[in-house]
């Protein structure tokens, strides 16, 4: 199948998960081209491949993920995106993969009147002057990517204050409602721009729009096909 984009509400992280690691199978399997999931998520913690615990309190659950990156915070107001494109059919490799993503995003911000930059290594993510904006923890399994990156959007950092953000001090965190002079755009709509441009960065079909019931829909129909 060729490829799809879906824009979704508030979800379950579990739920996410799920749905991620069956696109990464389809997409690895040629059953389909490529995806691009934009959402926000119920009020979770999730912690990557660099397991910074931080001074999290021991009443709060963490979801550990294969993804980069270490300990963060999803809620709601928050752009969370997820990826799963053919790094061998686009050829890319990840650095060149973040670099496309980072520039989407700083281009709507750009547009939003906030001058942000694209940080590689230990910053890894978006950056306003000190602040950080974007956080992005990618996976690569197979030749396919799941996970993503979480755009601070309309949402609260309180969240932020019970951890180190992928080691960094919860100081540094802030948020387009933050850094923008103006008014925001509502995030349904904000979602949309977004996804349009990152979808025409990865090729994808942009106009193959699903909702979060068509998404899971596919996937489960599409494994039943291939399972033995």
């Amino acid at each position: 199948m060729s490829s799809f984009f879906s824009i979704s509400g508030q979800l379950d992280y579990n739920e996410v998960l799920l749905i991620q690691r069956r696109l990464n199978e389809l997409v690895n399997s040629g059953k389909l081209s490529g995806a691009i999931l934009i959402l926000e998520h119920n009020e979770v913690y999730t912690c990557g491949i660099h397991k910074d615990m931080a001074n999290i309190s021991p009443e709060h659950d963490i979801i550990m993920v294969e993804r980069g990156g270490g300990i963060t915070y999803h809620c709601p107001g928050q752009i969370v995106i997820y990826f799963f494109v053919d790094m061998k059919e686009l050829h890319l490799n990840a650095r060149l993969l973040i670099e496309l993503i980072h520039a989407s995003i700083i281009q709507m911000l750009n547009e939003m009147g906030i001058e942000a930059r694209s940080m590689l290594g230990n910053e890894t993510g978006i950056w306003v002057m000190d602040r950080k904006i974007c956080s992005t923890g990618l996976a690569i399994k197979g030749n396919s990517t799941l996970h993503g990156t979480a755009l601070n959007y309309s949402n609260a950092l309180d969240g932020f204050r019970l951890i180190n953000p992928c080691g960094f001090d919860p100081a540094v965190m802030t948020s387009c409602r933050k850094e923008s002079r103006n008014e925001i755009l509502p995030i349904e709509a904000a979602k949309a721009i977004l996804g349009e441009k990152l979808c025409r960065a990865l090729n994808i079909d942009f106009q193959n729009k699903k909702s979060w019931e068509e998404t899971k829909n596919f996937v489960n129909g599409q494994l039943s096909e291939i399972a033995p």
